[in-house]
């Protein structure tokens, strides 16, 4: 599989925790990687939508709802481990997944909006759940980015860095293309259209909808408490709230929303109940 000669080669500590999950499991590591490849492979033949995501960086908070399938309510992971450097890390992320939405001690977190590219995936690389984790380990925004550059990554989608410090930035991937906006003390909220690339899709409208409706709301809670002000604005956000019917994966909607406070390095898993009724 060149996913596992691509990581090995790239992230060898990375490879080991997989090998480590794949060997704890009984299964074989394409397996493993199997599950973190899912947004190349969604890439290939998918158009669903995933996640709004937003920075509020006088609060210093970074928090994202995370739409996906109905089934996954009960599958939830939250890992709290340390880098070989000895960064505190917290993630939010599936099972066999080692990161997806997460802080460090460093003040640092990272969420990710899937993005219909228009490019043909290179079907190799380092899959973007693994970069994410890598990540993970900055010790700035900037100290993010120049990560995610250093990889061979061919993927669609939206990384979002952010700092307690205030620092923001969107990387947005097109196959192996890559543009970066970097912002500082501006509240920000990313969906699931391009913003830095033109790239068109047939969901953009809703995307685009959904965004200035996150804008607008932010605009409008303002002198709410930090919590509860994300709270109100990513419960009427999410995507298919309720959830919707899928042929593919059953019922589909906003799963979870997940609030951190980069001071604190604390995390917040929110079931979607507890934003709005189901």
């Amino acid at each position: 599989c060149p996913y596992i000669k691509d990581t090995s080669k790239s992230l060898p500590l990375i490879h080991a925790e997989l090998a480590g999950i794949a060997r704890g499991a009984g299964v074989p590591i394409w397996q493993i990687y199997l599950i973190n490849c899912r947004t190349e492979i969604m890439s290939a033949a998918d158009e669903r939508l995933e996640c709004t995501s937003v920075f509020l960086p006088r609060e210093k908070i970074f928090a994202q709802t995370w739409d996906w399938a109905a089934i996954f309510r009960d599958l939830m992971v939250t890992i709290d481990s340390k880098s070989s450097s000895g960064c505190r890390i917290r993630t939010f992320a599936e099972p066999g997944m080692l990161a997806k939405i997460g802080c460090n001690s460093n003040g640092i977190a990272v969420g990710i909006n899937f993005l219909p590219g228009e490019k043909k995936l290179s079907g190799r690389g380092v899959p973007i759940h693994l970069a994410l984790r890598y990540i993970l380990e900055a010790s700035s925004v900037e100290d993010g980015i120049k990560r995610l550059k250093s990889l061979p990554v061919s993927s669609h989608g939206n990384i979002f860095i952010s700092s307690s410090s205030g620092e923001a930035a969107w990387v947005e991937l097109s196959g192996t293309d890559c543009l970066v906006k970097r912002w500082k003390n501006e509240e920000a909220v990313h969906t699931n259209h391009y913003l830095l690339m033109k790239i068109s899709d047939k969901a953009e409208a809703e995307s685009v909808n959904r965004r200035l409706l996150a804008m607008r709301m932010l605009r409008n809670t303002r002198g709410k408490s930090d919590f509860e002000r994300v709270k109100s604005v990513l419960g009427q956000t999410g995507v298919r709230v309720p959830y919707q019917e899928d042929f593919v994966l059953g019922g589909y909607g906003t799963v979870a929303t997940i609030i951190m406070d980069l001071r604190a390095v604390r995390m917040d898993v929110l079931p979607a109940s507890a934003l709005v009724g189901h």
